[in-house]
């Protein structure tokens, strides 16, 4: 420990060498000295490989990329202040002063760094998440706990209208949206993002059903494959191509490019499945499938899912179903559990 002290304490005065300067022109001779080491360093990177540099030079030029540049702008900045300063005439101990708050501004600037990233990471109100939160979605009421998975979006621009349930500052919005869950939240879709879980739901008890499948796939990830994602949407309230949501349904009017193909699967408790489907897998084996269909007037589902080719039929099927859980549970309209029926 004594040891990380000392070298702790040397970095800060290396740091803090610019405040060793006494006038602007040994000031600027350091700044050139800076300079030219960071140009040496980039230029030794993208120049040369590790294997063609001294070992020690190489040490050097990830010590001074490490440990130096994100650091080196605060003090240097700092001391430019103080000597603007003593030149327009200040001096005497606010001069004096004016130099410690200089060498403290980089700790300053950690701690406070460090307090914003703490206040930004505030837990919404207990009051707040105690409830679910109430969404409508065209005209179709519902509603969902805070699960990680879960993306709402209140418009069609995808950065800024989305709301990310794992997001401590996103919850907190949706709070202040709700009045802390007691009105509803007006959105244009609502996505479930199955690769992102949340432990404390897997041990809730209010669970759904569909979120019991993400909590299966956690701890089996050699089970059947579940969606990349499943969007329920407006189809008139966001820009399809931003989430990757094929143009039209995937029925049979859909207007396949060269190197897709559609895969129509039927059984009696799914009913028919119609989805478009890569020609030819990818360098992993695997296909991507694409599925939209209409549930009602303005309400559309869709999901996407990558597979093995010859496992095609029973993940559409699977990825149906999972979709239809998570519909009925958001939503609760006897069209999530009503898909359409099989061909005779």
């Amino acid at each position: 420990m004594p040891i990380l002290i000392l070298l702790a304490l040397l970095w800060f005065s290396i740091i803090n060498l610019p405040f060793a300067m006494r006038s602007w022109r040994a000031f600027l001779a350091l700044c050139a000295v800076y300079l030219a080491i960071g140009f040496g360093v980039r230029y030794g990177v993208a120049t040369f490989s590790a294997a063609e540099v001294p070992a020690v030079l190489v040490m050097a030029g990830n010590i001074w990329l490490d440990l130096f540049v994100w650091a080196q702008p605060v003090p240097v900045i700092a001391r430019a202040v103080v000597l603007t300063a003593r030149s327009l005439g200040l001096g005497g101990g606010r001069l004096v002063a004016l130099n410690v708050v200089g060498v403290l501004a980089l700790p300053g600037l950690w701690l406070g760094l460090a307090a914003f990233e703490r206040w930004e990471r505030r837990p919404a109100p207990a009051e707040c998440m105690a409830r679910e939160i109430p969404l409508t979605l065209s005209g179709v009421d519902g509603s969902v706990g805070w699960d990680q998975s879960v993306n709402v979006h209140l418009g069609p621009d995808t950065r800024n209208d989305a709301r990310y349930l794992f997001s401590p500052g996103h919850r907190r919005s949706v709070c202040r949206d709700t009045a802390n869950g007691t009105e509803r939240l007006n959105i244009k879709a609502i996505s479930i993002d199955p690769g992102r879980r949340w432990p404390s739901r897997c041990e809730a008890s209010d669970i759904q059903p569909w979120e019991q499948t993400l909590c299966a796939k956690a701890k089996d990830h050699e089970s059947l494959p579940l969606p990349d994602d499943v969007v329920f949407f407006d189809p008139d309230g966001i820009r399809l191509g931003d989430f990757g949501i094929p143009e039209a349904a995937t029925d049979a009017d859909y207007p396949l490019a060269e190197d897709e193909r559609q895969v129509t699967v039927a059984n009696a408790e799914v009913g028919t499945v119609a989805a478009v489907c890569r020609s030819q897998p990818y360098s992993d084996g695997r296909i991507r499938c694409q599925m939209r269909r209409d549930i009602r007037e303005g309400l559309s589902v869709s999901w996407d899912i990558y597979t093995e080719p010859t496992s095609v039929n029973d993940t559409l099927l699977q990825a149906e179903t999972f979709a239809r859980s998570v519909c009925a549970s958001v939503f609760d309209l006897p069209e999530c559990a009503a898909g359409p029926e099989p061909s005779p």
